[in-house]
């Protein structure tokens, strides 16, 4: 009777340990739940940061995208002050051309008229002598 007494003790000892053992399991595996639950939420923060940090970057490409319409903008209206003024500009060459043109005709005819004189003078000169 003592042996089986000795058996049942030496079972439930046993049973105590693998108790014990499944306990320390299970507290082990608590331990990992926590961890990987806060690995989670540390991963959920990284997602939320990164989505934050795109959407910064896309704010940044809207207004990097305005400036270079507002850029275009301003160097189309440029241009086109630029086309006005070479049009400008152009005409009045053209209107100093023509001018220039007048006065080179006029200085030919004063040239024309001097010689002329000069020539009339020269032939006065003779018939006066001579």
């Amino acid at each position: 009777m003592e042996k089986i007494w000795e058996q049942i003790l030496a079972k439930l000892e046993q049973m105590d340990n693998r108790m014990e053992n499944m306990e320390s399991m299970m507290g082990n595996f608590e331990s990992r739940m926590k961890n990987m639950e806060s690995k989670m939420d540390n991963m959920e923060s990284r997602m939320k940061n990164m989505e934050s940090k795109m959407d910064n970057m896309e704010s940044r490409m809207g207004n990097m995208e305005s400036r270079l319409d507002n850029m275009e903008k301003t160097m189309e209206e440029r241009f086109q002050r630029l086309e006005v003024a070479s049009t400008e500009l152009l005409t009045d060459v053209k209107k100093i051309k023509e001018q220039l043109d007048m006065i080179q005709k006029e200085v030919e005819y004063i040239d024309y008229k001097t010689h002329q004189h000069d020539k009339d003078i020269y032939n006065l000169k003779k018939l006066i002598a001579g």
